[in-house]
């Protein structure tokens, strides 16, 4: 509920599940550790190339995605007020549940962020399960200009089952 000091303004109430609190009920007692999930380097791009990649959820655990970065090497080192926010489209894959995570792929810079960018996170985490296939495929959708090198990262966190 959202507040205002006019005694004439009535308050705004949001529905329970607009907000994310995240609550979930295990089966299984869980326990959980940082976890940074790599894809391998994507580039260099030319105009209109796509290129996918895979990395596989270890089989240790389930992963819980709360933040997708990326980053991009450039012909020369960048300062923090250079920012290159690179025409390149994302679209990801969860092969654990044959789901694609968009319906169409999506600029980079609007699901995920760099170094010079305020972290972003999702609108919902996304858990999978372990030992699935993640497909990342970019597209260059420039029409001139060659895309240096390019790394994704998904940060979350592991959720490991503790069986008694």
């Amino acid at each position: 509920m959202i507040k205002s000091n006019d005694p004439t303004v009535q308050p705004i109430v949001y529905p329970s599940d607009y907000l994310y609190h995240p609550t979930y009920e295990w089966m299984n007692e869980v326990e959980f550790d940082a976890f940074w999930l790599v894809f391998p380097t994507f580039g260099p791009f030319t105009a209109g190339l796509n290129q996918q990649q895979s990395v596989t959820i270890p089989n240790d655990s389930d992963f819980e995605c709360r933040r997708i970065a990326y980053h991009i090497d450039a012909a020369t080192q960048l300062t923090t007020g250079t920012t290159i926010i690179p025409n390149i489209t994302m679209l990801l894959t969860d092969g654990g549940s044959g789901r694609a995570l968009m319906n169409a792929a999506v600029p980079i810079a609007s699901v995920a962020y760099s170094e010079a960018i305020t972290p972003i996170d999702l609108a919902w985490p996304k858990i999978f399960t372990r030992n699935s296939l993640i497909t990342c495929s970019l597209t260059n959708f420039d029409g001139a200009a060659t895309t240096f090198l390019v790394r994704i990262t998904l940060i979350g966190r592991k959720i490991f089952s503790l069986t008694k």
